[in-house]
Order: structure tokens, then C-alpha cells, then sequence
């Protein structure tokens, strides 16, 4: 989650390259700046994760480039961590469009890279995952909820030609991951990071658990 931020700062390459050393999925979040170099970062803010404040959509990549992301590191570029992750072809990456207007760059970037079969796209703003499916239908799309989930959640996902969907680990119940199942999707839950709930997800039917700690859960 984050690529593996329970241990390494999140989304910074260094980050990124711990996850690898756990799973064969890693997962991270994107955004625009200013001259739309998609960077990874979660919030649509600098605030919270550098040393620097303001909106990512203000600022260039020169700027964000002269702030800590933590452990003195800069916010890497996308095409950075693909660079990464393409010399792992048996790594699937959950690729989190946060920022408005990712999903066209994004597509057109990891197409560039001859990477459309390592990458899935999840987003809580399923308008992304459409246009997503607009620019290429053979591309691979996860939603994510964060609420209570129903069947009729579940059969909507499935009609935009979702793969798998993105649960709330706490919103677990029976009925829609047997809908889910019977559709052919695939459920992974997020954040968990307690071992108990680690444990007691994996009684539960879920496909994958997102965490932070994939040193202590893996």
C-alpha cells in the first residue's frame, strides 16, 4: 500500500522497491502537476507527505522536486516507477488514480511502455475507470468502495468490465462476495495492518489484503 509505507515513506521509490521484496502486487497513488507530469503522491496536497505545502496541481515538477517526501527523497515521476517495476514482469501493479484528469496520461504512458498487461486500474472515481475502458476496452479496471457494499454495487462493477473490486476491509459480508464471486470478480480488501485482522481475513474468501506492513503479514 503506498508501495510499502508502514516501512519506507510512502510512494517514494525506495518505498516502492520494499514492496517488491514481499508481493507480486504493489500499489500507489497518482496525480497531475501544473505542466501535467504525473507524479505519484496520494493527497492533492504536498502538506501532508513533504516538507513543503500547496496543491500538487500548482506546482511544476522542478518545484516538487526541490521537497523531501521523506528520508530526503523526491516525489518520483510514474514513468520512474514503472522503470522499476518493468524488470519485474511477474508484478502486477494497483494503480490508484487520485488525481482528476490521470487516466488519459496514464494509459497513454504505461501503453508506451508496453506495460498494459502488469498494471490494473482502481479508483474510488469510477468516471476514471470508464474512460479508462474508453481509450483501450482490453485494459484491466478495479473499483474501490468505501462504504457498505451491495450486489447491486457489485453487478454495476461488473457491467463497466471490472475484474476485480476494492473493499473496505471492516464492510465485509457474505452476501456480495458471493455475488462477486459468482460474477467471476475478484475481492481484495484494504487497509490492514493488525494481525488479527490480517488472520481473520483470510478466513473470508478475500483474493488479495492490501496492507502497509507487508514485512509483518506477508
Amino acid at each position: 500500500h503506498r508501495g510499502a509505507r508502514g516501512i519506507v515513506a510512502e510512494n517514494t521509490l525506495a518505498s516502492i522497491k520494499e514492496g517488491l521484496k514481499y508481493s507480486h502486487r504493489i500499489e500507489f497513488d497518482v496525480h497531475l502537476t501544473k505542466t501535467t507530469t504525473i507524479v505519484v503522491i496520494h493527497d492533492d496536497t504536498v502538506d501532508r507527505t513533504t516538507n513543503g505545502s500547496g496543491k500538487v496541481g500548482d506546482m511544476t515538477l522542478e518545484e516538487l522536486r526541490k521537497l523531501d517526501a521523506g528520508e530526503k527523497q523526491p516525489v518520483p515521476t510514474l514513468i520512474e516507477v514503472l522503470e522499476i517495476i518493468k524488470e519485474r514482469p511477474e508484478i502486477l501493479i494497483h494503480l490508484e488514480l487520485k488525481g482528476d484528469g490521470t487516466a488519459k496520461p496514464c494509459v497513454e504512458l504505461v501503453k508506451s511502455m508496453k506495460m498494459e498487461d502488469q498494471v490494473l486500474y482502481i479508483s474510488f472515481k469510477h468516471d476514471m475507470l470508464q474512460t479508462v475502458k474508453k481509450l483501450n476496452a482490453s485494459l484491466s479496471i478495479g473499483p474501490l468502495f468505501n462504504r457498505d457494499v451491495t450486489n447491486e454495487l457489485i453487478t454495476k462493477a461488473k457491467e463497466m468490465g471490472a475484474i476485480e473490486v476494492g473493499v473496505n476491509h471492516t464492510r465485509w459480508n457474505e452476501s456480495f462476495m458471493k455475488h462477486a464471486k459468482s460474477l467471476g470478480l475478484k475481492v481484495h480488501c484494504y487497509t490492514v495492518n493488525a494481525k488479527e485482522d490480517f488472520e481473520k481475513c483470510l478466513t473470508l474468501g478475500y483474493d488479495g489484503i492490501v496492507t502497509d506492513r507487508p514485512d509483518e503479514l506477508k
